[in-house]
Formats: C-alpha cells, sequence, structure tokens
C-alpha cells in the first residue's frame, strides 16, 4: 500500500515507483494531492530476464489523481540514476537538469498524441489538442489559439544499416494548424553512427532520437526516433539475352530454319536461391520448337505452368550466365515469340526483361485506289483521303523527287 506523506501548499513528493510485485493500494491522492511522478512495473526481472507473472488488482481510495511528471523522469535520467537498457552500468552523471541529452522521454513511450484510426469525420488538428483546452472553462473570451506547428511522420522509422538514399526520403512532414513547412527547406540532426543528410549506407545499428529543425523559424522543431539493425539483402540482378556472351534482345537477321539459345545474365552475387519466372508467347506460332534446359548445375529447379516456367538458381558469389530455352525453327516457320521475365521472383532485380524473336520474310504490296476499299472498311482517316488521286498505273518512277541535288537512279531505287 502507498500513502501520501507530505501535501500541502508548501511541501510536496515526486513519486518514482518501480515494483516487482502488485501496488494492492493507493490512498489519499486526490486531485489537490495527486501522485506525481511515475510507477513503473516491468514485465521481466532484468536479474534473470523471467517474466513476472505476480500482478492484480489496485485499490484506489475514492476519486485517486496520478500526474505523470516528464520532468522527474528527465532529472533522474541527467543524474544516471535512469539510463538505457544496454546491459553497462550508468555511470556518472551526463550533466545538469534541464541540460540533459538523455533519449528517455515520456516514459519511454512518444510525447505525441497521434490519430492512428479517425471515427466518423474527425481529424487530427493538432498535436496537443487534448492539453491545450479544458472544455468546462470555455466561454465565448476564454479561449486559446492554436498555433500552426508541424510533426515529422511516421514516429518511428525502421532501417536496415546498408539502407539506400537519404534520411529525408524516408519521412514526411505533417502540416497542423495552418503551417505550411516544405521539407526540403528543413534540416535533419541526428547522434553519431547515423548519417543525418547524406548516404544512409553504413549506418551503426542502434536507437537514435533525430530532430528536424524547420526551415520556417516559426514552426517548432519535431524530434522523432530512427531503429537501425539488420542488412538489407542485395538482389542479383537479372538480364534475360540470346547470347552467352552479351545482352543481345533481339535479332533482326534471324531467318526460318535457324537457331537460338535463351540465356540468363546474373550479376552481383546473393546469399539465398534466385527465383524468377519466364513467361514464354501465347500461342507458339507454328515451326517453332521452344525447349526448356533441365535441372542440373547451376538450375536446381524447374517448375513449368501455362505458359510460363519458374526456374530456381542456386545462391552464388559470382556472375553468370545460364542456358535456359532452346529455340529451334523449321523452314516452314512464321510470326514471332517472345520471352519475358516475369514475377513471382526472390532475390532478384530485372535489368532486361524481354527477348523477341522474329522471322524475317516478304510481303506483297499492291498498289490500288482508295475507292477499292469495301465500304465497311473504310476508317475515318481512308475516306479523308478517298479524294486525292490514286497512284498512275504505269511502269514509270512511284516517287518523283524534286530538288537540289537530287538524283533519280532507278525505278523504285535509292534517291540521292
Amino acid at each position: 500500500m502507498i500513502e501520501k506523506s507530505v501535501c500541502n501548499s508548501t511541501y510536496f513528493y515526486n513519486y518514482f515507483i518501480y515494483s516487482f510485485k502488485t501496488v494492492t493500494q493507493l490512498n489519499g491522492f486526490n486531485a489537490t494531492c495527486p501522485i506525481k511522478g511515475t510507477i513503473y512495473l516491468p514485465l521481466k526481472n532484468p536479474d534473470n530476464g523471467s517474466l513476472i507473472c505476480d500482478y492484480g488488482t489496485t485499490l484506489l481510495q475514492n476519486n485517486t489523481q496520478l500526474d505523470f511528471n516528464p520532468e522527474l523522469l528527465e532529472a533522474l535520467s541527467t543524474a544516471n540514476i535512469l539510463c538505457p537498457n544496454d546491459g553497462t552500468a550508468c555511470g556518472d552523471p551526463t550533466g545538469t537538469p534541464g541540460s540533459s541529452s538523455s533519449s528517455i522521454t515520456s516514459n519511454g513511450l512518444d510525447a505525441y498524441f497521434i490519430a492512428v484510426a479517425p471515427r466518423l469525420n474527425t481529424s487530427l488538428e493538432t498535436q496537443y489538442v487534448n492539453k491545450e483546452i479544458d472544455i468546462e472553462t470555455l466561454t465565448s473570451s476564454s479561449y486559446n489559439l492554436l498555433e500552426p506547428s508541424i510533426l515529422v511522420m511516421p514516429r518511428t522509422i525502421y532501417l536496415p544499416k546498408n539502407a539506400k538514399g537519404t534520411l529525408k526520403q524516408y519521412f514526411s512532414v505533417l502540416n497542423l494548424n495552418g503551417a505550411s513547412e516544405n521539407i526540403n527547406l528543413g534540416s535533419v540532426s541526428c547522434p553519431t553512427g547515423l548519417n543525418a543528410s547524406g548516404a544512409l549506407s553504413g549506418s551503426t545499428a542502434g536507437v537514435y532520437t533525430c530532430t528536424y529543425s524547420p526551415g520556417n523559424s516559426n514552426y517548432n522543431s519535431s524530434h522523432f526516433f530512427v531503429v537501425v539493425d539488420g542488412l538489407l539483402e542485395q538482389g542479383a540482378k537479372v538480364s534475360l539475352s540470346l547470347s552467352d556472351a552479351a545482352v543481345v534482345s533481339f535479332d533482326p537477321d534471324f531467318t526460318a530454319g535457324e537457331s537460338h539459345e535463351i540465356y540468363a545474365h546474373i550479376s552481383g552475387g546473393s546469399e539465398k536461391e534466385v527465383k524468377f519466372g519466364l513467361k514464354l508467347s501465347d500461342p507458339i506460332p507454328s515451326g517453332w520448337n521452344l525447349t526448356p534446359v533441365g535441372a542440373s548445375g547451376e538450375i536446381t529447379d524447374i517448375s513449368p505452368a501455362v505458359n510460363v516456367y519458374y526456374f530456381t538458381i542456386k545462391p552464388s558469389s559470382g556472375d553468370r550466365k545460364i542456358k535456359l530455352f532452346d529455340v529451334v525453327t523449321d523452314g516452314s516457320a512464321t510470326g514471332a515469340v517472345v520471352f519475358e521475365l516475369v514475377t513471382p521472383f526472390e532475390g532478384v532485380e530485372f535489368v532486361s526483361k524481354t527477348v523477341s524473336l522474329s522471322l524475317n520474310g516478304t510481303a506483297t504490296v499492291q498498289r490500288k485506289s482508295l475507292s477499292d476499299i469495301p465500304e465497311e472498311n473504310k476508317t475515318d482517316s481512308i475516306k479523308k483521303w478517298i479524294d486525292y488521286p490514286a497512284c498512275p498505273d504505269n511502269t514509270t518512277e512511284w516517287v518523283e523527287a524534286i530538288g537540289v541535288l537530287m538524283l533519280l537512279l532507278t525505278m523504285n531505287g535509292i534517291v540521292q
């Protein structure tokens, strides 16, 4: 049981109550004599890490009032009575009250009140809306004008040690009460170990309290938290190609009766298996024979589906060129086929996603007047030109070029 000791206009106590056991009763702490400070009941025993399951019900005498006191926690932190739980001793005090560099605030909780799920048509208008106005004493003349302010969102950012980009790319500034802060004009400061303005790659694992200072000095600064740990898996880069020597996605001289091979160029090592799908044209034109390679060597598994083959490539630390398909055409083959890298994929970044194979062929062109086109086939664009004269039906030139330094060499030939 906890009871008040001294409570009058001259003396008061700040309470920091830390208990492994149930606080069975709080007596005498009313609105005129609140318990000012904080009560902390840990979930685990710090000595052995075991869960504490002894918590029960606390009886409150009449109308009990508890006021959280963040200044008390700051003072205890400054004196190194409280310190981050990193397994080391607190050591000597870090400074004087009011100048603490401690990261302990609001008993480990964010001091801002954030609307997580709005109800009805409610929206967040101020970060301290539930502290600023006592509606019981509000009159037509007694009100507080809410000042413009800003808030960094999200409040906590989680990053790997090799994160890409800069810190500003991972948060935004929420303008409150008419503020119009531009994030590009503000600056960020963070403790040593986390680059606040340059590349994030190479950050040191830890929990950081950073501060965004607005470009507009009329607005408040906003602190936020960054947790850095682990590594981002660097995916291998995959390109699809017709050749094992270079990335070539199209053969302009491919003719019927020829063959080709489809390769995956994998650059950058991967500690995990590389998985990707290879989609084929549908339907496959006649005269084409597309055959996947067997699962062996670098390829550990091939799973066929409808017009898609899923390849699993074993981990490797170096660059690789792996054959995926054999493409064979006979002399009567026509048309084209397309190979395309598709999802789902794991541990991979696509660079060159498609390979197109189109057979060379011939086409016969007959000159006719637009008026010879059946009426049902005349589009708006055809109707626009239908009254223009048709090309004369003779054996002379199709096109006669007139101009300076031009010479017509032969019929249907080259114009220079």
